[in-house]
């Protein structure tokens, strides 16, 4: 037996008898939550774009004041950028926010790295401008904001973009906040769909 041979057969012997090498039982984490390593955001293509939320037990929610509906949250983080949630505003307003907020499973959390955001539609309407605003959280606490971004529409051109930073910080919630003003009344509803989440 050559000496590399008894060489390894002792760093073997070794690294057993101290506990070193892969643990199947790792020590219990003293952090009440647990990071989730950045998943593969895909391509432009649709399901490619799932978030990690998607496979975090995540629940979506959204508040909407003034709109005639807000529908469809479910669809904000399903991994399907077909589907959509949908908040539609009243004629003759001149102002609206709707704020959607995707939530990750209590004590599941994201590390710094992922592009996060949405895919936001924004319906066009002669002198609307919209603005959006994307924010992270952990706990409760806002780590990150992003924008306002403003997208005028002085021609009533629909536009579908997105709304992405890539995160510095730890999180476990993007919310987009997506707010319309008008110099006039507008002449009749104006909606804007949230695609999917990123993150």
């Amino acid at each position: 037996m050559s000496k590399l041979q008894l060489l390894l057969i002792a760093c073997s012997f070794a690294l057993g008898a101290c506990g070193g090498g892969s643990d199947s039982n790792p020590p219990p984490n003293d952090d009440s939550t647990s990071m989730v390593p950045p998943g593969d955001m895909g391509n432009d293509s649709g399901a490619g774009n799932q978030s990690q939320f998607v496979h975090a037990g995540a629940t979506v929610t959204s508040t909407c004041p003034t709109c005639t509906s807000n529908t469809g949250l479910p669809n904000t983080n399903d991994g399907d950028d077909a589907t959509f949630a949908e908040a539609t505003f009243p004629m003759g307003g001149q102002a609206g926010v709707v704020t959607t907020r995707v939530d990750a499973a209590d004590g599941v959390s994201f590390p710094a790295g992922p592009t996060v955001g949405a895919r936001i539609f924004l319906a066009g309407g002669i002198s609307v401008v919209w603005t959006v605003t994307i924010n992270t959280y952990l706990g409760d606490v806002q780590q990150e904001s992003f924008g306002p971004e403003d997208t005028a529409d002085s021609v009533a051109i629909d536009v579908t973009e997105e709304f992405t930073f890539t995160s510095t910080q730890p999180y476990d919630a993007v919310e987009a906040v997506v707010q319309y003003t008008a110099g006039s009344p507008i002449i009749g509803p104006i909606n804007t769909r949230l695609f999917e989440f990123r993150g």
